[in-house]
């Protein structure tokens, strides 16, 4: 799901459209700009890493933001972004033009 709604709102909208409600993780970035998965209450749940998206998604809806996709796309190799855009499953806050640039990545 590509949504220009909020985070909460998009992964609450996915759970009607899917299976019933997973447990969801946001992909925010700290004040030092790391990437860091959260629990919906804002709780840290473990530090990002490119090797660990297919075993968290196996039982979460992964999420993230226009802001964190973009740091991603200017900070990370295009191989990290496409595998990390292939394991989400909301993408919120995204604006017009990058939804145009998921077609790349695909």
């Amino acid at each position: 799901m590509i949504t220009g709604d909020s985070e909460l709102t998009a992964a609450n909208v996915n759970d009607q459209l899917d299976n019933g409600p997973k447990s969801h993780l946001f992909l925010n970035l700290t004040e030092e700009n790391k990437p860091v998965w959260f629990d919906e209450d804002g709780v840290k749940k473990e530090d990002f890493n490119v090797r660990n998206l297919n075993s968290l998604q196996e039982n979460n809806s992964l999420c993230i933001t226009g802001t964190v996709l973009k740091h991603f796309t200017t900070n990370h190799t295009q191989n990290e972004v496409s595998q990390l855009i292939r394991s989400i499953t909301v993408f919120a806050r995204v604006s017009p033009s990058q939804k145009v640039n998921f077609y790349f990545f695909h």
